[in-house]
């Protein structure tokens, strides 16, 4: 029973932090679960792409200009053919292989490989052919995996860079292109485009542990502050700083060598304040004398 009346005594600020830490431990682990069960998921690209419409933004490096435009993906039924109908040209494309078998007389050419998709299973330094309007393939190889801030959505991507200077995104679970500069390598094509997504029907899921890396550093930064400030209240009441003010170290009566300590010099005393002087008594004036 004692025990207990101990215990509710303790006041609000030193329970807070043991609230406050066993919250925070909850919370990391149930992100850590989320961003775990998300990153395992296995989506093929088969199953993404029928049916899937891409809206995106493209600006012609030429013109300047800009237009949103759209690419729709339907499944043919014959092996791994897709029908692509796209603002910047319909093709029919092998799924399996990516590569664009009927360009239909349009911009990407036969024989090139689909430029709005790459495997999902990409790793650092593998070269990956891809389209580029009106050119044919260029060889783009996977430098990194980054993440990228698209339409305030934060994507996990692969980089990749071919040696015509062209730089695109893909996702890293799904392999959709996320944004992407186009080079051409020669000025007979002109000097390339831009490609930006703004929405798809495919759900993509945003970069996992963003969330978790910010919760970690405010946290930090909270408690720090929170132990800061109980710290100082607790020495407060103590008098802990009065104390300090007032204190004196205590000399050892031994010393090393078997040397006495040296007495104290006595405090010099008061000087006695010194006497005023009178105030002198004025002189009567003496009469004059009659002449």
């Amino acid at each position: 029973m004692m025990i207990m009346t101990k215990r509710m005594k303790i006041s609000g600020l030193k329970s807070f932090p043991t609230i406050f830490i066993l919250f925070f431990v909850t919370l990391t682990l149930k992100t850590q679960t989320i961003s775990c069960n998300v990153s395992h998921q296995t989506i093929h690209a088969s199953t993404i792409m029928d049916g899937m419409n891409y809206n995106y933004t493209y600006k012609d490096f030429s013109t300047g200009a800009s237009q949103t435009a759209s690419e729709e993906f339907n499944y043919m039924g014959d092996g791994e053919k897709y029908s692509v109908s796209s603002t910047l040209g319909d093709r029919i494309m092998n799924n399996a292989t990516r590569e664009i078998v009927d360009d239909l007389g349009n911009g990407f050419l036969n024989g090139s490989h689909e430029c709005f998709l790459v495997p999902s299973n990409a790793s650092v330094g593998l070269l990956i052919n891809i389209s580029v309007l009106l050119e044919g393939d260029q060889p783009f190889m996977v430098d990194t995996v980054t993440t990228l801030k698209v339409s305030g959505e934060r994507y996990r991507c692969y980089r990749l860079e071919s040696p015509s200077g062209s730089v695109a995104f893909y996702e890293q679970r799904t392999g959709l292109l996320i944004n992407g500069t186009f080079v051409h390598s020669s000025m007979d094509f002109g000097p390339g485009y831009s490609i930006e997504m703004k929405n798809t029907t495919v759900t993509i899921p945003p970069a996992p542990g963003d969330d978790m890396e910010t919760l970690i550093i405010a946290a930090i930064i909270g408690a720090g502050i929170l132990a800061f400030s109980i710290i100082l209240s607790h020495f407060r009441k103590k008098g802990g700083l009065s104390r300090l003010k007032g204190s004196t170290i205590p000399s050892s009566s031994k010393t090393r060598g078997g040397q006495k300590p040296a007495k104290p010099v006595p405090a010099c005393k008061e000087a006695k304040p010194v006497p005023a002087c009178k105030e002198a008594k004025p002189v009567p004036a003496r009469e004059m004398e009659e002449i």
